[in-house]
């Protein structure tokens, strides 16, 4: 996985949005968090790093898609992780 989390400065039309301000968000995917699901996935590692750093956000959508991935995938997953 390659992360590139700075844009390119325009100088025709100056900065946009944030850029200016210093302040960017990482949006996660529904991939990021189904590699940080399962230890023996290849992007376990780098999906965990992604997702406890403070600048990220999981929209209510890939949540949604989270649980629908799973639950297709593997429609026992919910009965493996009660307590």
């Amino acid at each position: 996985m390659d992360y590139n989390y700075s844009r390119k400065k325009n100088n025709n039309r100056g900065n946009r949005g944030n850029y200016k301000q210093g302040f960017w968000m990482i949006v996660i995917d529904t991939n990021i968090l189904v590699y940080a699901t399962f230890k023996d996935s290849r992007f376990f590692d780098q999906s965990i790093k992604i997702i406890e750093r403070e600048d990220v956000i999981i929209p209510q959508i890939v949540f949604y898609e989270y649980i629908k991935v799973l639950t297709e995938v593997y429609p026992d997953w919910l009965k493996f992780h009660k307590d």
